[in-house]
């Protein structure tokens, strides 16, 4: 896949996905960008929602939730545009337009240095790799959220290593479907 310019997008609409066909490294370039929806049925301001980015940050192999996670009220068709989340400061989001959320409850959980793990507060413009997954608290009610980057194609390994009790969140790093029983298996 090539998107040359900064103009250049794909729009994934409704369940449409993007199939990758090809081992080894990513075969995605340019500075163009991939726009794909990801709903969330948690209502709730005090719950969490759990999700990991199909896209990265245009062009890396990283990504940050202000950079790649936007308001996706209005679902992704041939014109939309985005909005970006305000985020804001406090513990909690609200229905605004575009939505606020609260900064505050961005995390990830990892393998720790001493066994175990933790959770490690990432914020808003925290540095995640592909296929972390993280946490946020919503703007109090079922929300559409649209993921808008250089889409996750390849093989690729996480640089965390998971030892014996020991947990790492992790999420499906690619803007298509997973067998989840190949996922088991392997």
């Amino acid at each position: 896949i090539t998107l040359t310019n900064t103009n250049d997008e794909i729009r994934l609409l409704g369940n449409a996905q993007l199939i990758q066909t090809h081992t080894g490294t990513s075969k995605v370039t340019g500075n163009g960008r991939l726009l794909v929806d990801q709903n969330s049925t948690v209502p709730s301001l005090y719950r969490y929602n759990y999700m990991s980015s199909p896209v990265n940050n245009i062009a890396t192999f990283t990504y940050t939730i202000e950079n790649v996670l936007k308001d996706g009220t209005t679902l992704v068709d041939a014109t939309s545009g985005t909005k970006d989340i305000t985020f804001i400061t406090g513990y909690d989001g609200a229905t605004t337009d575009p939505i606020s959320l609260a900064d505050y409850w961005v995390y990830t959980y990892s393998p720790g240095s001493n066994g175990g793990s933790n959770w490690e507060h990432k914020y808003k413009n925290g540095a995640l790799d592909r296929g972390d997954g993280f946490t946020f608290k919503g703007p109090g009610r079922a929300q559409n959220y649209t993921f808008s980057g250089t889409p996750n194609d390849g093989t690729f390994n996480t640089i965390e290593s998971v030892g014996a009790n020991e947990s790492y969140l992790i999420g499906n790093p690619f803007p298509s479907a997973m067998s989840v029983k190949n996922f088991i298996e392997d």
